[in-house]
């Protein structure tokens, strides 16, 4: 590679994988999608991209980087704006009731909530910030709060199974891949001074650690695991 070429690298923003078909969003004079090296034409800044099967795709938007996020959907090269209006979107998840989006509906805060047909319902409980959240087509697991975070497991009704609080501490999920059984998934806690990998049994209501390790490491841990 010579000298002039580095300046012709165009960074990754994101990028999701599904049957071999890869969507990546390039910084180029702005963050543009490609799908399979074919660029899509969008309104605004794409931030984010989540296959839902081999032809249907999730699109994060912020049309004009006001950080008020739109949710479009991709479905075989075809784009459809299916949540578009004053709120801030993010980190939407189809399942049978709708879409699960973490937004600030409220317009105080972003909660976890269920989209459907125009409307919001609020999953998570009370008045803290939802960080991120796993689901695998059964249990919803999400992180809420600041400094002190608390791990929620709650079902598609919003009814809460488990709380993982553990006082002066604070407790993360990795990443939005975080189910490694069907009743199981892990999570980072620093209760006991360092970050430090733990798996949770939904059934048993039990911890157990998995490794000790810094955040950094642990935030880059991927679980392998087919929700369907």
């Amino acid at each position: 590679m010579k000298y002039e070429d580095l300046f012709k690298i165009k960074p990754v923003f994101d990028y999701d994988v599904y049957n071999g078909k890869i969507a990546t969003i390039i910084r180029d004079e702005k963050p543009v999608l490609y799908v399979n090296k074919e660029k899509v034409q969008l309104e605004g800044y794409a931030e984010k991209v989540d296959w839902i099967n081999r032809n249907k795709m999730f699109i994060t938007v912020d049309p004009n980087g006001s950080e008020i996020r739109k949710i479009y959907l991709y479905d075989g090269g075809k784009i459809e704006k299916i949540i578009d209006n004053e709120f801030d979107n993010l980190s939407p998840r189809e399942t049978k009731e709708g879409i699960l989006v973490i937004s600030n509906y409220d317009k105080k805060t972003l909660h976890l909530y269920l989209y459907n047909e125009g409307k919001y319902i609020k999953l998570s409980k009370g008045e803290g910030p939802v960080n991120n959240y796993c689901f695998n087509g059964k249990y919803i697991v999400y992180s809420t709060g600041i400094y002190d975070n608390n791990i929620h497991v709650i079902d598609l009704g919003g009814n809460e199974i488990h709380v993982i609080n553990i006082p002066n501490s604070e407790q993360e999920l990795a990443n939005e891949n975080c189910f490694t059984s069907p009743s199981s998934f892990i999570f980072l806690s620093n209760h006991e001074d360092l970050s430090k990998v733990y798996e949770f049994d939904i059934l048993k209501g039990e911890i157990r650690k998995i490794r000790e390790s810094n955040y950094g490491e642990c935030s880059q841990t991927v679980i392998l695991f087919d929700n369907g």
